[in-house]
């Protein structure tokens, strides 16, 4: 197995994701992205090596064995690379993760309040 398949497997461990995370960013078979850290496929293109290093938050050389740390393009992986998150909820998730434990709470109970506002009232069966 050679350099890159070897980092290929220890990055999408070291950032949790399973074969078929890989795969479905990639746009390719589990079976493939497999063949990709078993060195089964010896010549990647450059492409699937630059999506491979965005989805595993490191940088292509890295991935190449050009270098030796991984030197990650993002300080954490988005969770939009792996589900369909729209960007309204990503921006909310970054605010939120940024407020205050009070900010946090008051933006929690809001919207617990919101929510019991849109439930359906429940009739009271009359017998």
């Amino acid at each position: 197995m050679s350099i890159i398949n070897e980092r290929i497997k220890q990055r999408r461990i070291e950032n949790g994701l399973t074969l078929l995370q890989v795969a479905n960013t990639l746009g390719v078979k589990e079976a493939t992205a497999q063949r990709y850290e078993s060195g089964e496929i010896k010549n990647i293109k450059y492409e699937t090596i630059e999506a491979l290093s965005n989805i595993l938050n490191c940088h292509p050389c890295y991935l190449m064995g050009w270098e030796e740390m991984p030197k990650c393009k993002k300080e954490v992986r988005e969770i939009k690379d792996f589900v369909n998150v729209s960007p309204l909820a990503l921006t909310v998730a970054r605010k939120f993760d940024k407020a205050s434990l009070k900010e946090k709470n008051t933006v929690l109970l809001t919207l617990d309040l919101e929510m019991i506002k849109e439930e359906p009232e429940t009739k009271a069966s009359v017998s």
